[in-house]
């Protein structure tokens, strides 16, 4: 499953804040149960949090796209 959830910009008027859009990315998440899940646009915060959200059967790899691994 590959799931663009959008960076966190409390000004973004196309999606709105991610404290509002985050449970709900989560419960698509476990309602769909991938067995690979590839995100986009995450910050490190974002991360965290879908961790936390989703539970302990994902794990996380990656890194941003910023020099040293930083942003999105």
């Amino acid at each position: 499953m590959t799931f663009n959830l959008r960076f966190d910009c409390a000004a973004d008027a196309l999606v709105g804040p991610w404290e509002k859009r985050k449970l709900e990315a989560a419960r698509i998440v476990k309602k769909f149960e991938p067995d690979v899940l590839a995100t986009q646009e995450l910050l490190g915060h974002q991360v965290a949090d879908m961790h936390a959200l989703i539970g302990e059967e994902y794990f996380g790899y990656g890194r941003g796209r910023e020099n040293g691994g930083g942003g999105e």
